[in-house]
């Protein structure tokens, strides 16, 4: 689960990601080294799972309920947090990217790494809530060209078994 910083340092391959293309073409490029599937957080542009079969799934960010973000410490893991728990839940690829994308614009709506974790019930309740994002222009023309492909699925993903692996700390990435 890189944020895309690392993403650019692990593909090794001389892959730009500075598109959405790139950023999948890397994330293939960790598959090809192993990885089964790859979770790239990619902060306030929200992230993309690309699947073992190649599928590439993307998900925009919430914006934080107050609509500021007060401090982005403990974001990424409060998405990851919620995208593994739903994993285990058994949910469709593009639900545990939902729960991950709220559990991180609750994360940044608050101060601190622990008191920003949001519980399964402020994330639930925010899912549940108006959904002031889909009445906004939130999706970027970096997005547009290829946030869904042809073909993709929206059943339920059928668990072969799972692996999770999450990154090293990153702080030092911040500069």
């Amino acid at each position: 689960v890189p944020v895309l910083s690392e993403l650019r340092r692990i593909s090794a391959e001389g892959i730009s990601t500075d598109t959405e293309e790139g950023v999948v073409e890397a994330a293939r490029a960790l598959q090809r080294r192993g990885a089964r599937s790859v979770l790239v957080t990619l902060g306030g542009r929200g992230m993309v799972l690309v699947e073992e079969g190649g599928r590439a799934v993307w998900q925009e960010a919430f914006p934080p309920p107050g609509g500021v973000v007060v401090d982005a410490t403990a974001a990424g893991d409060a998405a990851r947090a919620a995208f593994a728990v739903a994993i285990l839940e058994g949910l469709s690829s593009e639900e545990c990217l939902r729960r991950a994308a709220a559990a991180g614009a609750i994360a940044v709506s608050g101060v601190g790494a622990v008191p920003s974790i949001p519980s399964r019930g402020e994330v639930k309740k925010l899912l549940q809530g108006p959904r002031p994002w889909a009445a906004m222009e939130i999706v970027k023309e970096w997005w547009a060209a290829s946030t869904r492909q042809k073909g993709s699925s929206r059943r339920a993903r059928k668990s072969k078994g799972f692996r999770f692996a999450c990154r090293l700390n990153s702080m030092r990435s911040r500069g």
